[in-house]
């Protein structure tokens, strides 16, 4: 089976106007040569919604270090902030964190809301997620990113 017959049904078709990505230095996720936001395993084919369970698992799992096919955002500005904050490593400094907005203005956006998918797929209940987490599968196009402010500037604009 292919992603798109997998994903059917679970893709998250009504989505805010934006989201946002925070991008620090633990980051799997990196910038490609033309800009793209891609996940560590841009290339994972899910093969069944087992697999697809599975991916999901892997990837909300913090200790669980493998590659993912998924970014994880989010749709409260408030919480990307926060998350960012947790993330800033004083020790260094080239790698402060930053705050992605996402445009969701494309139909090539592949976003699953996660609450979703682990009711659809009957994920475990310990399963560690937050209500306005989205994973968008493979890439971010760079065309969709609208902004990227550091930490920094943001804790700047707000004092």
């Amino acid at each position: 089976m292919s992603n798109t017959t997998i994903f059917r049904g679970l893709r998250e078709e009504s989505l805010p106007p934006q989201l946002y990505r925070v991008q620090h230095g633990s980051s799997q996720a990196q910038f490609s040569e033309n800009g793209n936001l891609m996940s560590q395993s841009s290339t994972g084919l899910i093969t069944d919604k087992a697999a697809l369970q599975e991916a999901v698992i892997c990837h909300l799992n913090w200790y669980n270090r493998e590659d993912s096919c998924f970014l994880s955002v989010f749709s409260d500005w408030k919480h990307a902030c926060n998350w960012a904050s947790q993330r800033r490593d004083d020790s260094s400094p080239s790698t402060e964190p930053s705050i992605l907005t996402i445009s969701t203005d494309s139909n090539g956006l592949v976003v699953f809301r996660v609450e979703r998918l682990v009711h659809e797929l009957g994920m475990p209940s310990q399963i560690y997620y937050s209500a306005d987490e989205y994973l968008i599968f493979r890439y971010i196009p760079q065309a969709l990113i609208t902004e990227r402010e550091f930490l920094g500037e943001i804790k700047r604009k707000s004092a």
